[in-house]
């Protein structure tokens, strides 16, 4: 083989070695049509519950009792894009399919003596946003989606709680990156997790939505704080579309109160997530593809209030520690 024959060899070989892994962009164009379907489930179950009266633990009369949460969500949602500026869609509408949440409370009561007794409540809730459209725009001076125009059957105070930013644009930011590179991110992104299309206003038939527990939901969101990172880890051919994968973790913490009612009731949470998962965007489409995550949850639920007795008012609190599971998957197709 002569020295030209193996240069050209060498040549070929340079040009047939695969490329490297191509860092997503967003790129859809304008009168894109994408269907989000987002199911979530989470399932705790508690320590024995502990009683104080005035800081003191004491013995629940009743008993040992625990308590079970188990909750599953379905929410639908087909965003049509509009105007597209600096890789972002600037303005789009978003049709509100079915939205179904299913909620599970169980009380297991063991008394000293005789039989365990077992009360589970569901509670089945839809919203009002369902079969509802809704437009946005993006605010670049606040660097959020406002909902623009008034929608029949939804309030003001509807439409300010709704999150529209759905493509976890914030994971481009600073790209392109080098395949295994690691970098922190705004541990508020996981808002977009446990909520992701905002407050979403949950009810029970024709009932209004629980005042107390909408402060909570809101406040645990607001005060979402602790550590997250993301690695950026190349591409990965899926049903023959390739898919931009970023690995995430967080640590996270979150705390909320409200007044149960006007008795000086109160309710409080405290909420720990440890998160892992990852976020696909598809790269020939030019946008999110989907994710997963799942979550070891930790919630301290307290109520307290005062309470009469023969030695005059004392300050009662109850409390469940409970542990579990929580899981989020997103998929997303083009129409």
């Amino acid at each position: 083989m002569t020295p030209q024959s193996c240069l050209i060899g060498l040549c070929l070989l340079v040009s047939a070695a695969p490329s490297a892994d191509p860092f997503p962009k967003y790129a859809v164009a304008p009168d894109t049509v994408i269907e989000r379907v987002y199911l979530s489930s989470t399932k705790l179950a508690s320590e024995p519950m502990t009683t104080t009266v005035e800081g003191q633990v004491v013995d629940p009369e009743g008993g040992e009792v625990r308590l079970q949460l188990d909750d599953s969500r379905r929410m639908a949602v087909t965003d049509t894009i509009g105007k597209v500026t600096d890789g972002r869609p600037v303005q789009f509408t978003r049709k509100y399919g079915e939205c179904t949440n299913s909620a599970t409370e169980t009380l297991q009561v063991k008394p000293p003596t005789g039989k365990e007794d077992v009360r589970a409540t569901t509670r089945e809730r839809t919203t009002a946003l369902t079969d509802k459209t809704v437009r946005f725009a993006w605010n670049g001076d606040a660097e959020e989606y406002e909902p623009v125009g008034d929608v029949k059957g939804l309030d003001k105070e509807t439409l300010a709680g709704l999150a529209a930013d759905s493509e976890w644009l914030a994971l481009l930011d600073g790209g392109p990156r080098e395949k295994g590179a690691e970098f922190s991110i705004d541990p508020q992104l996981f808002v977009g997790v446990g909520n992701p299309l905002g407050e979403l206003r949950w009810q029970v038939g024709a009932d209004a939505p629980d005042a107390a527990g909408l402060s909570i939901s809101s406040q645990l969101s607001e005060n979402l704080d602790g550590k997250a990172k993301a690695t950026w880890q190349g591409s990965r051919e899926v049903d023959g579309r390739t898919l931009s994968v970023f690995a995430l973790e967080a640590e996270l913490k979150s705390h909320a109160a409200a007044d149960m009612d006007d008795q000086g009731g109160k309710r409080e949470v405290e909420l720990g997530l440890e998160y892992e998962g990852e976020v696909l965007f598809d790269i020939a489409a030019g946008r999110l593809s989907g994710y997963s995550f799942e979550a070891d949850a930790h919630m301290v639920y307290a109520s307290s209030r005062a309470q009469e007795t023969p030695q005059g008012k004392v300050h009662v609190r109850q409390s469940f520690d409970l542990a579990g599971k929580a899981k989020h998957v997103l998929s997303v197709t083009s129409g």
